[in-house]
């Protein structure tokens, strides 16, 4: 009796090793192709997130295209006010006259 217990055991272990190894079999290129569809997403993804930052690396190029000769004008029209006061302020104050500034 307990070797016919053993013997049915063993088949049944066998029945249930085999069906769960047809059912990964079976599940396998379902799962193949989930994964497949999600690589093709994921690309998707990746190349309109690069399409962007490829876009925002031109616009802010051509911005600082745009910007950086009128920061260059604003700052030296800036300090060309800043010396036109200073010698204005010498002229008023007389510091020319009195030679403070030798």
């Amino acid at each position: 009796m307990a070797e016919e217990t053993n013997d049915i055991r063993q088949l049944v272990q066998a029945v249930v090793q085999e069906f769960v190894k047809a059912e990964h079999h079976r599940a396998e290129p379902a799962y193949k192709a989930e994964l497949q569809d999600e690589k093709r997403r994921l690309g998707r993804v990746f190349r309109t997130f690069q399409q962007h930052v490829a876009t925002f690396g031109e616009d802010r190029a051509q911005f600082n295209g745009k910007i950086a000769p009128e920061k260059r004008q604003r700052r030296e029209t800036e300090v060309d006010a800043g010396h036109t006061f200073l010698w204005r302020l010498r002229e008023l104050t007389g510091a020319f006259d009195t030679g403070a500034n030798r």
